[in-house]
């Protein structure tokens, strides 16, 4: 298995900035709380569909607790040095959940903090997750965004150009099957 506890993945941004991918830990509660205060309450809608100052912490639990079998979590991140101390600064979020119902499609949904939107960050996210997923023998996606939210609709659509789209008023809909993501 690629996609184990211990797995990381550096990459550099059009930009020239170095981050990393790798499965959310226990540990990276911080991280969440952090992000929450960090970026955009716009941002922070667009992913949880609903105005949201803070992480409960049974929230924080579920988020960061994960098996990597039936719930996988990525968290991309950048080292910075912040009062003379090496830090990591959460920069994104990608997670799975495969459903009881369909045990071969799992809901996912992605967060990117607004400094690190379109810069491939979401895009390198999903792929990842797609890969993830796929050795946990997930074979679609099925995910829920704001009608709105056309930035995400540009990230999966530039992935997963063949995905399956249902607006319905303000949510819409996207089924995406893995096979059509690029490998890693």
């Amino acid at each position: 298995m690629r996609y184990h506890k211990e797995f990381e993945h550096w990459f550099e941004t059009p930009e020239g900035e170095h981050l990393f991918l790798r499965p959310i830990r226990p540990t990276d509660k911080e991280l969440l709380v952090a992000g929450m205060q960090r970026y955009s309450r716009e941002s922070i809608f667009r992913r949880f569909m609903t105005q949201k100052q803070s992480l409960t912490d049974d929230e924080l639990t579920y988020l960061t607790e994960t098996d990597g079998v039936n719930h996988i979590a990525l968290g991309v991140g950048h080292r910075i040095t912040r009062d003379d101390q090496d830090c990591i600064e959460g920069v994104a979020v990608g997670r799975c959940v495969r459903l009881v119902s369909q045990p071969n499609t799992a809901d996912f949904a992605l967060f990117v903090g607004d400094p690190w939107q379109k810069k491939g960050v979401g895009t390198l996210l999903l792929i990842h997750l797609g890969a993830a997923a796929r050795e946990q023998g997930i074979s679609e996606f099925t995910g829920e965004m704001l009608t709105r939210n056309l930035p995400m609709q540009r990230l999966v659509k530039s992935a997963a150009p063949n995905a399956r789209w249902y607006v319905r008023g303000e949510i819409t809909e996207v089924e995406i099957d893995l096979s059509d993501l690029p490998e890693p």
